[in-house]
């Protein structure tokens, strides 16, 4: 059913930190990158990203029978509470496609 896969490996980079509103944004940027240290470390007024990857899977020829809502972590998408093991996919069959593809 996977037709394609992709693993995506990126350069480390870093980001100045952003202008904040308030003393208590900042801490509270700088308590969440605390809490990464195996993506993101703090240094010098910049975030340090290092370690970053990603996957692309392509299923086919098929179609999700559910689609539930968003299981993303609040905080980004590449976080550990990101699930997609919840989706049921289904594969088209050999009529179905050939009738599909004859409209």
């Amino acid at each position: 059913l996977i037709q394609h896969a992709e693993e995506l490996v990126y350069p480390d980079f870093a980001l100045a930190a952003p202008k904040f509103l308030s003393k208590k944004h900042e801490e509270l940027w700088i308590e969440h990158v605390a809490k990464h240290p195996d993506r993101i470390r703090w240094l010098h007024n910049e975030a340090i990203y290092s370690g970053q990857y990603g996957q692309i899977l392509v299923f086919g020829p098929g179609f999700y029978s559910n689609f539930p809502r968003s299981s993303w972590s609040p905080n980004a998408c590449m976080e550990h509470q990101v699930r997609h093991d919840n989706l049921e996919f289904q594969p088209l069959s050999a009529s179905s496609s050939s009738s599909s593809s004859s409209s």
